[in-house]
């Protein structure tokens, strides 16, 4: 169970060319797997997790062991069809098989083309295949077969993956086509606060991610589907032009900092819309050649940050005076800082001239950059973590969260370690009495997400200036504004002595987003322009 076999995936997919022709071809298309980490447990077998969140994908000690007991706890009942859920590297998948009786159907699905080829190279299902015993769904094609299904249906979630997978098996049962299809790219963290809202707007969601698949399967996930629109947090170019080849409507909504810039659109942009968390922004878009483009600000999705009563052990371990949740940015500067000398080097430039050019240039692997914000994250970054330094020399505790650059600033007290985009960073919010808000230093004129999110768990916040926080938020009423380290310190001192005062601002602020700022708000203005 340690290598995985091409000849068995071979055996598999000839077997799946018989069954279902067009996903056999599919899983030929090439895929990337950087997401997915394999080695080889201490019991002999293939273990997996994801590399980004470093969540397991099977049991990390012994998976055969921890498979068969997930399968032996399974009761199928009288259900005529087991549907399961995520197949990982396969494990629970061959075991239910052999424990079923011969005529038991399972339906297995899976939405990474990586690990469903895995586990085809890990096991034999060839003669399941072959007699219908196993018929197996990858991404959409799982609300094609719903929708079509006969009989009773039992579910088998896989003891890891069924919980990644969870929000696919409820999307399957709202078999409603009668509504607003919207398709959602994955791969940033919004995008299930964006799905969440656009399903309260009415809308029926599924989600894929273009990144990681070929371009035949994201052809096959839009024409599938066949949604009113496909979406994607941040412009994914090579998105927008499949979807202008199968003519149907792309939207992008830009929420994060980039030093990319978009080249000149040579074709037409009629069935592109572009979202922007930067007013400054859409003027840029436009002078690229894209017609529709407007100013959206950034929000929070209040079923998820909420005001919660916490325990004593959750108050002790995320409560503190003051907190910050963010990045110190030191990779992100060094790996742009390189990006700045080598595009220096490639085009003859004195990098002090680099450093005020107005225009983009071609980087090394042909993208636009613009090199003065290449650099402007490093100074963002040393901006970020002197914040840091100055309110840890105030007398009043503070913890800060983030990635492992924090650790050469902070001491072991201070720093926490990386906060969980989940309920952990919903608790850190409501825990702390001042919650601190540092933005890009080259951002002036944004309110960041840690704002809106702190606001929603009616949480109080210290926000650095922007020109945009007084037009969304009522400066002194519903958020607290620093604008310089001076009057921070000032304005801490003040505030930690004063909970009814912090109190009362939380409360208006809370207010105000759920009125103006959430991201149903957003979604409901976003389907409203596209009418």
């Amino acid at each position: 169970m340690g290598v995985m076999d091409p000849r068995l995936l071979d055996r598999n997919l000839r077997a799946l060319a018989f069954q279902n022709p067009s996903l056999a071809r599919r899983l030929c298309e090439p895929v990337r797997n950087d997401h997915v980490a394999l080695s080889v447990s201490p019991s002999g077998d293939l273990m997996a997790r994801f590399t980004r969140l470093n969540v397991p994908i099977q049991g990390l000690e012994n998976p055969l062991k921890d498979a068969s007991k997930a399968v032996e706890d399974f009761v199928a009942g009288d259900a005529s069809t087991i549907f399961f859920l995520g197949v990982g590297l396969g494990y629970e998948l061959a075991l239910l098989l052999k424990k079923i009786p011969r005529e038991g159907r399972v339906v297995a699905y899976e939405r990474d083309v990586w690990l469903l080829r895995s586990a085809l190279s890990l096991h034999d299902f060839a003669k399941d295949i072959l007699t219908y015993r196993l018929w197996l769904l990858l991404g959409v094609d799982g609300i094609s077969w719903w929708s079509q299904r006969t009989g009773k249906i039992s579910l088998f979630a896989h003891p890891w993956l069924g919980r990644i997978y969870r929000a696919d098996w409820e999307r399957l049962k709202k078999d409603n086509f009668s509504k607003r299809r919207v398709l959602v790219a994955q791969g940033e963290l919004f995008v299930e606060d964006v799905a969440d809202a656009l399903e309260h707007q009415g809308c029926r969601i599924w989600l894929w991610d273009p990144q990681r698949v070929s371009l035949e399967e994201s052809r096959h996930q839009i024409k599938t589907f066949d949604p009113e629109f496909v979406f994607s947090i941040n412009v994914m170019p090579g998105l927008s032009a499949l979807c202008e080849e199968l003519g149907v409507p792309y939207v992008a909504w830009e929420i994060d900092p980039t030093v990319e810039r978009l080249k000149a659109c040579p074709g037409k942009t009629h069935l592109i819309r572009i979202f922007t968390y930067r007013k400054a922004h859409v003027p840029l878009y436009r002078k690229a050649g894209f017609e529709k483009v407007e100013y959206l600000p950034l929000a929070a999705n209040p079923r998820r940050r909420r005001p919660l009563t916490l325990s004593a052990a959750d108050q002790e371990r995320y409560g503190a005076p003051i907190s910050f949740v963010g990045s110190s940015m030191k990779t992100q500067a060094q790996v742009l800082r390189h990006l700045f000398e080598k595009t220096c080097v490639l085009h003859g430039l004195n990098p002090k001239e680099a450093r005020s050019l107005s225009r983009p240039v071609p980087g090394p692997d042909g993208r636009l950059v613009d090199l003065r914000l290449c650099m402007a994250e490093g100074e963002a970054s040393e901006h970020r973590r002197r914040v840091v330094r100055e309110i840890l020399s105030l007398p009043y505790g503070c913890k800060v969260w983030g990635d492992a650059g924090w650790a050469e600033e902070c001491p072991p007290s201070v720093y926490q370690g990386p906060a969980g985009h989940g309920e952990e960073l919903t608790k850190i919010y409501n825990a702390s009495w001042i919650n601190l808000d540092i933005a890009r230093a080259y951002q002036n004129d944004i309110v960041t997400m840690r704002v809106f999110d702190a606001l929603a768990c009616k949480a109080f916040v210290l926000a650095e200036y922007s020109s945009e926080i007084l037009e969304l938020l009522d400066e002194d009423r519903e958020v607290i504004v620093y604008r310089n380290c001076e009057e921070l310190k000032k304005l801490i001192r003040h505030f930690v002595k004063n909970h009814g005062e912090r109190a009362a601002v939380a409360a208006s602020g809370h207010d105000r987003v759920l009125k103006d700022h959430t991201m149903d708000r957003r979604m409901e203005w976003l389907l409203q322009s596209m009418n």
